[in-house]
């Protein structure tokens, strides 16, 4: 899969939390997700005393992009934990410090090869 169709996936399911998402799915959204919010928040930051009118656009597109993606990074990642047979609510292991670690590991983690209680795998062939 590859990076647009990634992302023009995670938009079109945008508040789908059913189903499955494989890991190049949600890692190419994220990547996707962090690069402007890097941008914005060095840009922010870099000039965190200098009040001038394009930090105000900085600050207005970070706002607007971040809002715009939450649901979709939220919903690609349950169903990036559905892949691997777990429940989208392990992604709550996120707030305690010591669940970053196995919250990582299973977001690394290949996917089920077979039927799992939440669909059918994801065949990355049909994407090519």
């Amino acid at each position: 899969m590859n990076p647009l169709q990634s992302i023009s996936i995670c938009f079109s399911k945008f508040a789908s939390y059913r189903g499955r998402a494989c890991r190049s799915e949600y890692w190419w959204f994220y990547l996707f997700v962090f690069l402007p919010y890097q941008w914005a928040l060095d840009g922010i930051f870099d000039r965190f005393f200098i009040i001038d009118e394009g930090d105000y656009i900085l600050f207005t597109f970070y706002l607007i992009f971040s809002l715009g993606t939450l649901i979709p990074g939220l919903a690609v990642s349950v169903r990036r934990f559905h892949d691997i047979g777990k429940s989208g609510w392990n992604h709550l292991w996120w707030f305690t410090l010591i669940g970053i670690i196995p919250v990582l590991i299973w977001l690394c983690r290949e996917g089920t090869k077979e039927v799992n209680r939440f669909g059918d795998p994801i065949d990355l062939n049909t994407f090519s």
